[in-house]
């Protein structure tokens, strides 16, 4: 099997030996005795099989030849005699850029993309990257000077955080692929805290630079709804879609439902038959209206409202995309709620 694993491998990156070729090694190089590519597979390896600890990968990897040998052949360690300890597997990791890891991953879709593997998972020509935040760690205590801060309004409890923003490819299948990584995060002596927002402009810069000729509609949810995140997508040539939720932006909400109230917004009616039996129905009001005002530009918004049995849902979003009775179906169904 392993075998098999390793071919299609081979077959759709050649190059996969050389990923890591090009990271800065800040090793002693005369008293290394694993070559960094062993190193950064072995922390994949973990990640592939669901090893919980560095202790565990060594232990794991140890009590099986058959496993040091699958190892040797797919990263090409032709001398290592023994698994890497786990320590030594830590004591250079934390030493490595980020931003050179990053490149690779980088690298790797830019492969994909040139090679026309995921062009049948285009969305009107354009690639979805949903853009999100995750917070990794909580604590009752500041960790470290950057910490995020959060005080709850009943003012008796206080936490600290890590969030990091994450930008990723997202397709019809529910397949994600990660693509960039930023920290919101505080740095020294600051008089405002970090924000997703701002962490999402410093995002977006570096995804543009990766790509700068892609053609991308970003998905974001409500907290991003705003000029400054609108306006980045429009300087990048970037379509968007944004969740849309009362209280995001109180006067375009309000403007909408005025015209929906006096007939002035069009809408669709369609029908979703799914199951094995062709048994499940899922009928969509699907509602849009063009160019509401919204500060200083207009914005496009689209709402649909499914009906799944006696369940009903609502999703609304802003988007800058032209919306017609012709293309509403999938820009509510293959756009904006590709984003979960």
């Amino acid at each position: 099997m392993f075998s098999s694993y390793l071919a299609m491998l081979r077959s759709v990156f050649k190059d996969y030996r050389t990923w890591f070729n090009k990271i800065t090694d800040p090793r002693y190089q005369p008293f290394i005795n694993y070559p960094l590519r062993s190193l950064l597979w072995s922390a994949i390896v973990a990640h592939l099989f669901k090893i919980n600890s560095r202790r565990g990968l060594t232990y794991s990897v140890s009590q099986y030849p058959v496993a040091l040998n699958n190892f040797i052949k797919l990263t090409g360690g032709h001398s290592l005699e023994r698994f890497p300890h786990h320590d030594t597997i830590n004591n250079t990791l934390v030493r490595l850029n980020p931003l050179e890891i990053e490149q690779v991953n980088i690298n790797i879709v830019n492969n994909l993309i040139r090679k026309k593997s995921l062009d049948e998972f285009r969305f009107f020509d354009t690639f979805l990257v949903a853009f999100d935040a995750t917070r990794l760690f909580t604590y009752s205590y500041q960790h470290c000077p950057w910490c995020l801060k959060t005080e709850y309004k009943d003012g008796r409890s206080t936490i600290y955080h890590h969030d990091v923003l994450a930008a990723r490819l997202v397709f019809p299948s529910g397949l994600t692929m990660h693509i960039a990584s930023e920290f919101i995060e505080n740095e020294g002596n600051y008089n405002k805290q970090d924000c997703e927002q701002n962490a999402a402009k410093r995002l977006m810069k570096r995804v543009k630079q990766y790509f700068p000729q892609l053609k991308i509609t970003a998905l974001f949810d409500g907290l991003y709804l705003s000029q400054q995140v609108m306006a980045a997508c429009r300087e990048y040539k970037w379509h968007f879609m944004i969740t849309f939720k009362e209280g995001s932006a109180k006067a375009v909400y309000a403007d909408y439902l005025d015209l929906k109230n006096i007939k002035f917004v069009e809408h669709a009616d369609f029908t979703i038959i799914q199951g094995s039996n062709n048994d499940k129905i899922i009928k969509q009001k699907i509602f849009l209206h063009n160019k509401i005002d919204f500060q200083k530009t207009t914005v496009n918004v689209l709402e649909g409202i499914e009906t799944i049995g006696e369940k009903i849902t609502r999703f609304m979003y802003v988007t800058d995309i032209a919306l017609s009775r012709d293309n509403i179906f999938e820009i509510f169904n293959q756009g904006g709620r590709q984003r979960w």
